[in-house]
């Protein structure tokens, strides 16, 4: 009778950590799903800030009368976890182009005027705040 006892509790103690740590790994998927979710969401709303980008480059005084701008890119980086947008000043002075990466709801993240490197920069730094 005690060795069905001792092989019950055993059994008991197992079939326990299996429940647990089945119990462990749903939780932690569930919450991957949810972080993923999260994030889509982030992407989305982001993605739809285009008017609001618009503003914020026109007010902010970098670009000149006779200066155009481009519109590169509206993004979500999770790195900075913040929407960021991406824009090319195309001035008539030296230098021509000046690549810029600014936070939605912030500063300046990124800065780079004309130079060889220049444009390679700016879109590496679009890749790295993406990731």
């Amino acid at each position: 009778m005690d060795k069905w006892i001792r092989e019950n509790k055993i059994a008991s103690g197992i079939i326990l950590v299996l429940v647990v740590v089945l119990a462990v790994v749903y939780f932690n998927k569930q919450s991957a799903g949810i972080a993923i979710k999260s994030e889509f969401q982030k992407k989305q709303e982001c993605s739809q800030q285009y008017d609001l980008a618009n503003t914020k480059i026109k007010e902010s005084g970098r670009v000149f009368q006779n200066d155009t701008y481009t519109l590169n890119e509206i993004f979500y980086s999770p790195k900075m976890n913040t929407c960021l947008y991406a824009y090319t000043i195309h001035t008539t002075t030296d230098p021509k182009e000046i690549y810029t990466i600014d936070d939605l709801f912030g500063g300046g993240v990124f800065v780079g005027g004309m130079s060889k490197t220049a444009e390679a920069d700016f879109s590496q730094k679009i890749a790295e705040l993406k990731k």
